[in-house]
């Protein structure tokens, strides 16, 4: 249980740099490093699958790294009330609608 005291700049950001992931976990990064020491101190570290208690998310593997990717989600930052007023602003796929000519 070393990670409740690892200090909070130990603890990377799970992607790649200069991607959406990457920086929407930077941004949030007060919020999810104390989510992440919590769920650690309660020895979710290990490979079984877990429910998160905030967004009903069932994640299928409690590493350290999936764990972390779970708390930046679009999703996870939403339930717990740190998105409320922002718009997503990634896009999304879908179909287009083809005009008549």
């Amino acid at each position: 249980m070393e990670i409740p005291d690892a200090p909070d700049y130990s603890i990377v950001s799970p992607y790649a740099r200069k991607t959406a992931q990457y920086e929407l976990f930077e941004k949030y990064r007060e919020h999810i490093i104390p989510w992440f020491k919590a769920i650690y101190a309660l020895g979710r570290h290990s490979k079984r699958p877990w429910e998160c208690a905030t967004c009903q998310t069932r994640v299928g593997t409690s590493t350290q790294t999936a764990i972390l990717q779970h708390l930046s989600t679009m999703k996870h930052l939403r339930a717990a009330g740190v998105l409320q007023d922002e718009k997503d602003k990634r896009h999304r796929v879908g179909r287009k609608e083809a005009a008549d000519t």
